[in-house]
C-alpha cells in the first residue's frame, strides 16, 4: 500500500507540533508543577502581605503573578509566532509518500527517506499524525494533506503498525 499526502505548512500545524514538542520533553513537567507552586505561594504572599498592611510587597506578589501569566499566555505564543514566520514555514510545501518500507518527505527540494525502525515513537494530535525519531525532533502529518480522509486513517494505522510493532 502506498500513500501520499501533499499540504502547505500552517501556524496551526507548527504550534501543535511545538506543544506536542514542548509536552515530550521530561523538564516541562517540572517547570508546569513549578509555576503551580510559584504562582500559589505569590498568591499567599499577597494575601499575608495585605492582610499585614504591607501594600508593596503584596503588589510585587500581584506583579509576579501577572508577570508569569503574561509570560505563558501571551510571550510564549507569540515566541512561536516569529519562529514560524523567522523559518519561513508559511512558505513550505510538503509532499509525503509511505509505504510498508517507511515514510519519504520532500520539502521544496530536500528529500529525506526515513524507514519505519528510524521512528521511536507516534503520537495523534488535532487531526494530524506526528512521528517521532529517537532524539528530540518531530513531524506532524496533517490529514487535510491527504486526498481522501480515508488515506489519513490508513497512515495513521500502518505508522502505528510499523512504530508500536
Amino acid at each position: 500500500m502506498r500513500l501520499e499526502a501533499s499540504w502547505w505548512m500552517s501556524l496551526e500545524d507548527f504550534q501543535v507540533l511545538t506543544a506536542a514538542h514542548k509536552a515530550r520533553r521530561r523538564s516541562e513537567s517540572f517547570v508546569r508543577y513549578a509555576d503551580i507552586v510559584v504562582f500559589v505561594l505569590a498568591g499567599l504572599g499577597a494575601v499575608v502581605f495585605a492582610a499585614q498592611g504591607n501594600w508593596t510587597y503584596a503588589g510585587l506578589c500581584v506583579g509576579y503573578v501577572a508577570a508569569l501569566v503574561a509570560m505563558r499566555r501571551l510571550l510564549e505564543p507569540w515566541i512561536v509566532r516569529r519562529r514560524f514566520r523567522s523559518q519561513s514555514l508559511d512558505k513550505s510545501e510538503f509532499a509525503m509518500t509511505a509505504d510498508e518500507a517507511g515514510v519519504e518527505i520532500l520539502n521544496g527540494s530536500v528529500a529525506s527517506s526515513i524507514g519505519w525502525d528510524g521512528f521511536a515513537r507516534i503520537d495523534r494530535r488535532d487531526n494530524r499524525t506526528i512521528l517521532w525519531t529517537p532524539g528530540i525532533a518531530g513531524f506532524a502529518v496533517p490529514d487535510r494533506g491527504f486526498a481522501d480522509p480515508e488515506d489519513a486513517i490508513a497512515f495513521h494505522q500502518l505508522a502505528m503498525e510499523r512504530i508500536n510493532g
